[in-house]
């Protein structure tokens, strides 16, 4: 709500109007800190991040079925093959993909910060009744007991604008991370994985929203204009006489859309 207040002027400010920055974003206007996630697990701040995980592990719950296991063809990759979860909370991703995929080897990064932190999961009842348990190992042994035990699952301390530490990753998966980031952050964060990628074994999976525009495209001349593939882009077309976005009927996505614009872009 603060961070709404500062949005007029942010967007009319010539300094910050087109800034790629987070720390020009109307949010940190007020919280003075480089990044949202700076403040959010700053000491002091364990509530809202506590908070901000609850909100993660509702989010991460309603697309696991579809989007996460159903979304690529991860049951086509043989024994062993290794997937790093880029910025992946606790690994529910990964412990998702592991149900029906025993075989693959998996490992979670996230900030040190996260994994020394608790992690709230709301019960069934109310967001408010919390249920308090330690993120990391202590996540995967309470749902994959031997995971971290047999080596099966990894849990690692790592920022992802720092070089990345993992340099034979078979697969780089990044879920619900891009959108939360201006183009040439989005950029920062593809290059450190490009440092590592071996050339004809590693891929970049990404999980994210797309956002449609409001008139007809023609998404396969932009490809070719752009050299780009939107392979495994989920695009279902609407009955003629409708918007291509639905209008109101997918109002949540551009407004979840603005919000992150508040404290993150």
């Amino acid at each position: 709500m603060k961070g709404s207040a500062f949005l007029t002027d942010a967007l009319l400010d010539p300094a910050t109007s087109h800034s790629e920055e987070p720390s020009d974003s109307p949010c940190l206007r007020i919280l003075k800190t480089k990044s949202y996630f700076d403040y959010l697990y700053a000491p002091g701040n364990e509530y809202q991040s506590v908070r901000f995980q609850v909100l993660m592990d509702h989010a991460a719950s309603s697309d696991k079925s579809t989007v996460i296991s159903g979304g690529f063809p991860w049951e086509s990759l043989p024994e062993g093959t290794k997937i790093v979860d880029v910025g992946g909370g606790v690994g529910t991703a990964c412990q998702e993909i592991m149900k029906k995929n025993p075989l693959l080897k998996f490992t979670v990064q996230e900030l040190p910060s996260v994994i020394e932190q608790a992690n709230v999961v709301s019960s069934s009842t109310s967001m408010l009744s919390f249920d308090l348990l330690t993120v990391g190992s202590q996540y995967w042994d309470q749902y994959e007991p031997k995971a971290i035990e047999d080596g099966q699952v990894t849990i690692q301390a790592h920022d992802f604008f720092a070089p990345q530490p993992v340099k034979d990753a078979d697969i780089f998966l990044l879920r619900c991370i891009l959108h939360d980031w201006s183009n040439s952050k989005a950029i920062e964060i593809l290059k450190r994985l490009r440092e590592v990628a071996v050339p004809g074994k590693t891929r970049v999976v990404v999980m994210d929203a797309v956002i449609q525009h409001a008139c007809p495209v023609d998404r396969e001349q932009i490809g070719r204009e752009a050299n780009i593939t939107f392979e495994g882009l989920d695009v279902s077309e609407v009955p003629a006489g409708l918007l291509p976005n639905l209008g109101r009927a997918e109002a949540r996505k551009y407004l979840l859309d603005l919000l992150y614009d508040l404290p993150l872009r």
